[in-house]
């Protein structure tokens, strides 16, 4: 039974670790960490320093949610289906934050932090194997 429970846990922590990056760039997660993907998107982005304080600003507020989010999945006693509900609320709030984000880019930054966020998902496709949640079929 307690090896059921660890593999339960980890694999509704392979499917968290999976989920958040996906779009939000600074969450808590494995990766890179807010400075770093400040830096990251300063540089490719050039943004002025308004701009990535704003953005900083807008990232913080999402982790700080995302962590509250998780301590309540854990705390709810519900299981996979709070995480569920959990990982739908959180992919909302990336996608809003996204949003925020573009409408304090110019039009070239907003297209470039497009191929920013399309990278990171192919990067993250590639390290869970060719993309598709675990247990899907790989490859043709």
């Amino acid at each position: 039974m307690r090896q059921r429970s660890t593999v339960t846990r980890f694999a509704i922590a392979a499917l968290l670790v999976g989920a958040l990056p996906g779009l939000a760039l600074a969450q808590q997660r494995r990766g890179p960490d807010l400075d770093e993907t400040m830096a990251e998107l300063t540089e490719k982005l050039e943004l002025e320093e308004v701009q990535a304080t704003q953005i900083r600003e807008l990232l913080l507020v999402q982790n700080e949610e995302s962590r509250k989010m998780m301590e309540e999945a854990r705390a709810s006693g519900q299981g996979r289906s709070a995480f569920g509900a959990m990982r739908e609320r959180m992919q909302e709030m990336r996608q809003a934050t996204d949003t925020k984000i573009k409408a304090l880019l110019t039009e070239t930054q907003a297209a470039r932090y497009e191929e920013v966020l399309a990278e990171r998902a192919a990067a993250r496709r590639s390290r869970r194997g060719q993309g598709g949640p675990p247990g899907a079929p790989r490859g043709t």
